[in-house]
């Protein structure tokens, strides 16, 4: 594989440098591969970590039961925030610090969800038998057709938390049967549910009690690292129901993924995760989250992964941005390669690639959008005419062969990211101290600066997540120097 690369570079791209950035490449997906497959390494013992020590003694079941006392303030990331993989738990109970914004500001997440949380797979079994627990906490969420002024009067008796309801009615609720699996293969898909958001849907609701198990069901993702959020904000003050409790095919499928895990298994999900095979040039949750939940449960693990992550060769999401309008506005196919190849040359292969990535990227949601249009009824709001989306979706297959030819790597873009993505894996780390990860964020803002856009606006975030890791030590002060440089560079010039 290593020869075939080298042979590409040397009659394709020609610069001598190929060959060591393949052979760099490699390497840390060799290491990647390693740390799945070695033999386990003495970790931490996650059964005896614990967030909140006066609850370490408490069994899962005790602390499920506590949690039917949960009213609506203390709920605040599980009722209105749709990621629970953005941030974990058990280390932030703020989980959004925009939910502070809301008055009164919601709670922080009950102790007893992050000590639950903390345990990891020791606590599955419980979660996993209780994820269609029908019991009833003191949460009940309405929408305005179900409030009447002061009173619930569909309720036979006034609800304890009517006052502060009726502050917080929705616009509208529905059941949903949309999932976040474990694995990403079709064939390998639990049945009943979709992970598809067009064909995700079920009946209207006027109300909604949050029971024992939708609270176990957030649980189950935040462990895991998967979007199992029970309550999803939907726009326009619309919430989605994904409550394993109303919709068992939701507690099936679950059951079904995640049965029977072990720590082992659960370590290799995680690091699959962090080594996602086409992640988001513009940063992706479940790798963040994957390796907040590495360092967290198997500190070794994760120290290995994320210095790995963080020595990938990094590009200008700005420069392959404006490249990539500048194709997809190009009609001719000879016009495209010219302004690819001249791109690839001024900026080199991993610019190149990096372009390459978005491209496809596009083509994967204008044909999952092509699929939605395809329904009776259905529309999306657009800037250009639909017969315009269908002619660049119609250049874009007709390039894509092409450039993917002249750059076989790009079929495997793990050992690139783009500025934004190791700025979120900076943050995602912040918490985690190790002075090897300390190196290696330094190292990567020293290369950011070699390849990044001129306007420096990627290299601002960068900076801001190395301040947050470096936060009361003094290299924290080398990079809020660096942001007033730049705050004076980019000020306007006074005339005279």
């Amino acid at each position: 594989m290593a020869e075939h690369r080298m042979q590409e570079a040397d009659s394709r791209s020609g610069p001598a440098s190929r060959g060591c950035m393949t052979v760099i490449s490699l390497v840390v997906l060799s290491i990647a591969i390693a740390a799945m497959r070695s033999p386990a390494q003495p970790e931490v013992d996650y059964r005896a970590r614990s967030v909140v020590p006066e609850l370490r003694a408490i069994p899962t079941e005790r602390l499920l039961d506590r949690l039917l006392t949960l009213d609506e303030d203390a709920a605040g990331m599980i009722l209105l925030d749709g990621d629970v993989t953005s941030s974990f738990a058990a280390m932030d109970p703020r989980h959004d610090p925009l939910l502070q914004d809301y008055d009164p500001p919601l709670q922080p997440l009950p102790d007893e969800m992050r000590e639950i949380i903390a345990r990891g797979c020791a606590a599955l079994p419980v979660l996993l038998r209780h994820i269609d627990d029908p019991r009833a906490t003191r949460t009940h969420i309405v929408t305005h057709s179900y409030v009447r002024i002061g009173t619930f009067p569909r309720i036979s008796r006034p609800h304890p938390q009517r006052q502060h309801l009726s502050k917080w009615p929705r616009a509208g609720m529905a059941l949903s049967n949309g999932y976040d699996p474990r694995y990403d293969e079709t064939d390998r898909q639990p049945a009943g549910v979709t992970t598809r958001w067009y064909e995700a849907g079920g009946e209207d609701i006027e109300h909604h009690t949050v029971t024992v198990g939708d609270l176990c069901y957030a649980m189950v993702g935040q462990i895991v690292n998967r979007d199992l959020a029970p309550f999803q904000y939907g726009g326009s003050n619309w919430l989605d129901v994904h409550s394993p409790v109303a919709v068992p095919a939701l507690a099936a499928a679950v059951r079904k993924d995640w049965g029977g895990l072990v720590p082992a298994e659960h370590r290799r999900s995680l690091i699959e995760d962090a080594w996602a095979v086409h992640p988001d040039p513009w940063g992706s949750a479940r790798v963040s989250g994957a390796v907040q939940r590495l360092c967290f449960y198997y500190p070794q693990a994760g120290e290995k992964t994320v210095l790995s992550l963080l020595s990938r060769d990094v590009y200008s999401l700005s420069r392959a941005v404006d490249q990539f309008t500048t194709l997809l506005d190009s009609t001719e196919l000879s016009e495209q390669l010219r302004h690819f190849d001249t791109y690839r040359q001024k900026h080199g292969d991993n610019a190149a690639t990096s372009v390459v990535i978005l491209l496809r990227d596009e083509q994967d949601e204008m044909i999952e959008n092509f699929e939605f249009l395809a329904r009776p009824g259905t529309s999306i709001s657009m800037s250009i005419s639909i017969e315009e989306y269908r002619a660049r979706f119609k250049r874009l297959q007709r390039l894509l062969p092409a450039l993917e030819r002249w750059l076989p790597d790009a079929h495997d873009p793990r050992w690139l990211a783009s500025i934004v993505q190791q700025e979120q894996l900076i943050d995602a780390t912040a918490r985690f101290p190790s002075p090897r990860i300390d190196a290696a964020v330094e190292d990567v803002f020293r290369r950011s600066r070699q390849v990044a856009d001129e306007n420096g606006y990627e290299l601002w975030g960068l900076a801001h997540a190395l301040i947050a890791r470096f936060s009361g030590r003094p290299e924290a002060d080398r990079y809020r120097e660096f942001l007033a440089q730049q705050e004076t560079r980019a000020a306007p010039t006074q005339s005279p």
